[in-house]
């Protein structure tokens, strides 16, 4: 019996570069967008809000993007890496991510609630204990759109829809932490940075596929699913400078 050896598709290169030219695009355009957005909010707000209320909306904006630092690259690393490893158990992955992600946000929102007023202090500014009081809300959602954003739609190399996540955060930053300072003033500008992670994940959110679901379709599926937790679970020191 002759056997023939199969030959590689010759669109199978162009193919790639093609999409991996389009990927960076998207992204491209993505970053532009999102520099500019935090832009043109810095320039208003400093012209809308005046030097004292603009002063308290940046050191309560930089608090808060220290703390963003922590989780922006951890877990959605993790949860890339893992999942462009073997796009099969995206959804075990996603969903150990989630668990990941929200649970250690979601504590360190609560910390940094609690210590609002020690923080304020070693700030030698006591008023600023109700602003990051509120800015403590903005952690779980912003951690959430990221792990989509960076992790779950980038492991998958769905980078059109990575990037159009960050677009609709963008434009939804920018209207909504303007529109909300007319009403709200330096609030507002706080509300706005919790309002448009959650427009943002309109776009991209998608729940996994249930343990229930997936055991159905075999025992080795399971089997993926409960091995796959682990990867995500140790984090990456890593640091990223949000534009606000």
């Amino acid at each position: 019996m002759k056997v023939v050896p199969l030959r590689r598709s010759r669109t199978s290169q162009p193919a790639t570069a093609m999409s991996l030219g389009q990927g960076t695009l998207y992204l491209t355009i993505a970053s532009l967008l999102f520099i500019a957005s935090g832009y043109i909010i810095h320039v208003w707000l400093g012209q809308y809000l005046g030097p004292e209320a603009y002063g308290v909306y940046g050191v309560v904006i930089q608090v808060m993007t220290a703390l963003n630092m922590i989780h922006y690259v951890g877990v959605p690393q993790a949860v890339s890496k893992y999942i462009a490893q073997d796009e099969s158990r995206a959804d075990a992955i996603l969903r150990s991510g989630l668990v990941l992600q929200v649970g250690s946000t979601l504590g360190i929102a609560v910390l940094f609630f609690l210590l609002a007023q020690p923080i304020a202090h070693v700030l030698n500014d006591p008023s600023l204990t109700p602003y990051i009081r509120t800015s403590a809300l903005v952690l779980v959602p912003y951690s959430v759109m990221t792990l989509y954003m960076t992790g779950y739609y980038n492991g998958l190399h769905q980078f059109k829809r990575q990037a159009l996540i960050n677009i609709v955060y963008s434009v939804a930053k920018t209207v909504s932490v303007i529109g909300l300072v007319y009403v709200f003033h330096v609030y507002g500008a706080i509300i706005g940075f919790i309002v448009s992670p959650i427009v943002g994940l309109l776009v991209g959110v998608r729940l996994p596929v249930s343990r229930a679901s997936v055991s159905r379709t075999g025992p080795s599926s399971g089997y993926r699913c409960r091995s796959s937790s682990s990867p995500c679970s140790p984090p990456c020191s890593s640091v990223r400078i949000c534009s606000s």
